[in-house]
């Protein structure tokens, strides 16, 4: 009689070692998912940031030309340098004629 209650004893604490084992397992596995998850998102998140980045040091280096500032000034302000000239080409306006597509 005391064989058959060390066996079933012995089952119990198997049992019960071997579900807090999966318990475990299934818990950190739903742990790494989530790193992972965090870790992917934080990449995309430093990809974008590091596009960011480019293009702010490319606008920065632009800046720093004079031939930048010279166009936006002729652009923008319509400066003409002494001796430039400047030729405006206006569009036509079109009247459609009748019968045409």
């Amino acid at each position: 009689m005391t064989h058959s209650w060390t066996r079933k004893l012995l089952l119990g604490a198997s049992l019960l070692v071997l579900g807090y084992s999966l318990w475990i397992g299934l818990k950190n596995i739903f742990r790494y998912n989530a790193y992972v998850s965090e870790y992917n998102q934080l990449r995309r998140d430093m990809m974008n940031e590091n596009r960011l980045n480019d293009r702010s040091k490319r606008w920065l280096s632009l800046l720093q030309s004079p031939s930048f500032w010279e166009m936006a000034a002729k652009t923008k302000l319509g400066y003409v340098k002494e001796g430039e000239v400047v030729y405006k080409i206006h569009p036509s306006p079109v009247t459609p004629t009748k019968g045409a597509p």
